[in-house]
């Protein structure tokens, strides 16, 4: 009777092992699937980060050439208006407007792309580490998986060689004369 539940427990491990191993076996290549899809996804991020970095930097020279040209010219119209009193200060106060809220807008527009990258950034690192943390758990599914084939292999070997011993005492029963 030990026998017999000897060679019911390792055949039991056996399927355990294996069932365990086949389980494994799909996980892991779902999780070299979803490896390879944030790799790509990462590429992008980084590729739209810098889209989005060169675009800033255009928007902030632009910026910085408007506020040079405005500050420049800011100056003359004063030289004007005391020349020609009534019609340079209508000129200078729109002027001074459009060009002022134009420049308040670009730096609205800097500010939030600005903030953009900032949020691209972080969005980015967290994704790095997503990455990294996927991988390491695809590392440790890799070796658990390679554990459970020697082991399913290892109990199937045993439970072969207990029912091939024990084959007359598991199965028949001698009968006491």
């Amino acid at each position: 009777m030990v026998r017999r539940l000897i060679f019911l427990f390792t055949i039991l491990l056996t399927l355990a092992f294996l069932g365990i191993y086949l389980f494994l076996t799909k996980e892991i290549i779902a999780g070299n699937l979803k490896i390879v899809d944030g790799q790509q996804q990462l590429a992008e991020g980084e590729k739209m980060l810098s889209q989005g970095k060169a675009k800033l930097a255009s928007g902030k020279s632009r910026l910085n050439r408007a506020k040079k040209i405005y500050s420049t010219i800011n100056a003359v119209p004063f030289k004007m208006a005391s020349m020609v009193p009534v019609a340079g200060k209508v000129v200078t106060f729109a002027g001074d407007t459009i060009a002022g809220n134009k420049i308040a807008a670009g730096s609205k527009l800097v500010a939030h792309g600005e903030q953009k990258i900032q949020n691209g950034e972080k969005q980015l690192e967290e994704g790095k580490l997503q990455l990294a943390n996927g991988i390491e758990k695809l590392k440790k599914a890799k070796i658990i998986h390679m554990i459970c084939a020697i082991g399913s292999i290892f109990f199937a070997l045993l439970s072969l060689f207990i029912g091939i011993s024990w084959r007359k005492s598991l199965f028949f029963t001698r009968k006491k004369k």
